[in-house]
C-alpha cells in the first residue's frame, strides 16, 4: 500500500490509456473460454462487414436459428445469454431499433 502511495504522490499514473487496455484485451484473448452458446452462434453465423452482404437480426431469432439447428441442448434461458454473448463478438455490428437490438450478420 505505502508503494503504491508513493508512485501516486510521484505523479506517476493510476490507469491504462486506451492503447494499453486494446494490448491487454489482445493478450487475453488467448486465455479466452468461448461459452458453448457462442460456440453453437459461430458455427452458424458470422458477423457482417456491410448491411448489404448480411441481414439484422434480433437476438430471438438468432436463438431460434440456433435451436432448429442444434435441438433442445439450447434453453430459453439461453437468449439472455446469446444477447450477452453477441454485444462481446469482435466485429459483430449492431443497431438499436424501437423492438431491440438486431445484429449484422451472415449465415455460412
Amino acid at each position: 500500500y505505502a508503494q503504491a502511495m508513493q508512485a501516486l504522490e510521484r505523479g506517476e499514473k493510476s490507469y491504462f490509456d486506451a492503447k494499453e487496455t486494446a494490448i491487454i484485451m489482445q493478450h487475453n484473448r488467448q486465455f479466452e473460454q468461448i461459452s458453448p452458446i457462442k460456440q453453437c452462434f459461430l458455427q452458424v453465423f458470422e458477423p457482417a462487414s456491410t448491411p448489404e452482404n448480411g441481414e439484422y437480426l434480433m437476438a430471438a431469432a438468432i436463438f431460434d436459428i440456433l435451436k432448429q439447428k442444434f435441438g433442445s441442448s439450447l434453453q430459453v434461458s439461453s437468449i439472455q445469454k446469446l444477447g450477452r454473448e453477441l454485444q462481446n463478438i469482435e466485429g459483430l455490428k449492431n443497431r438499436r431499433t424501437r423492438f431491440g437490438t438486431e445484429y449484422l450478420v451472415v449465415r455460412k
